[in-house]
């Protein structure tokens, strides 16, 4: 079972560990894209008024563009330590066992526009990129380059997919249509018993769900099994159609 999430726009600074070693990233096979992408980002931070315009960044966001300038040089640390927001709030990575971080480990991947898909234990450096950004110009968009190789990646995977990206990022790397591949929407109840989407919640409930699987510790096989183990520790979820799970929550 692997757990697919979006990457966040804002990351904690620093690190723990050595300068970033792209072959050191899981799935080597996306290596030679990474390196084309470093390459991009690197070569545009030099100019500093392109960076903010390319990266749709404020003039008080520089910074930004400086940690995209030490991406070969600065620290790293896991990434999904590196990642913060809503979504990984939810998770607590921290407070997380060591049995569950293992799990968590194992199981959870990261949709990064810098460096494709990786896991949430490889080792990665502060940055910004998102799906959307030109770094290649007008004509050359991040999932043309991302989605031929990444597609074979996720055609190499067994078992359940549970895919929390939002749309942005799915386009740079689309999963096969087949049974036990599953996307997540998060809705709440009204007063009315009405169902409505939620924006800001969406994120948390997301954040809240993968925090529950991995606490639970199984690797499911079957979408049932999932909603029985969900609803076991007390969401409300159930199978909305064939390739697509719904959570219901009681934020507004």
């Amino acid at each position: 079972m692997k757990i697919i999430l979006p990457p966040s726009e804002t990351k904690v600074s620093g690190g723990t560990a050595s300068s970033l070693s792209i072959e050191e990233l899981s799935f080597p096979r996306l290596t030679h894209l990474r390196k084309q992408v470093l390459e991009a980002v690197t070569v545009l931070a030099e100019d500093h008024p392109e960076s903010l315009r390319v990266l749709k960044l404020g003039p008080k966001q520089g910074s930004e563009v400086q940690r995209n300038r030490d991406l070969l040089t600065s620290p790293t640390m896991p990434a999904i330590e590196r990642y913060t927001g809503v979504l990984f709030d939810a998770i607590g990575v921290s407070t997380l066992s060591p049995q569950q971080r293992q799990f968590l480990d194992s199981h959870v991947l990261i949709q990064s526009a810098l460096f494709g898909i990786i896991t949430a234990n490889d080792h990665i450096p502060a940055y910004r990129l998102s799906h959307n950004s030109s770094v290649f110009g007008r004509g050359r968009p991040l999932k043309n380059l991302w989605r031929a190789e990444s597609a074979k990646v996720f055609d190499d995977m067994e078992g359940m997919i549970l895919d929390l990206r939002s749309g942005g990022y799915t386009t740079l790397a689309p999963l096969p249509r087949r049974d036990g591949v599953l996307s997540l929407t998060v809705v709440t109840r009204g007063s009315d018993g009405s169902l409505r989407a939620l924006n800001h919640f969406n994120k948390r409930g997301k954040g809240e769900i993968v925090r529950s699987i991995v606490q639970l510790g199984e690797v499911f096989s079957q979408p049932q099994d999932l909603i029985a183990g969900l609803n076991g520790v007390g969401h409300e979820v159930s199978l909305l159609d064939p390739y697509t799970l719904q959570f219901i929550t009681h934020r507004q």
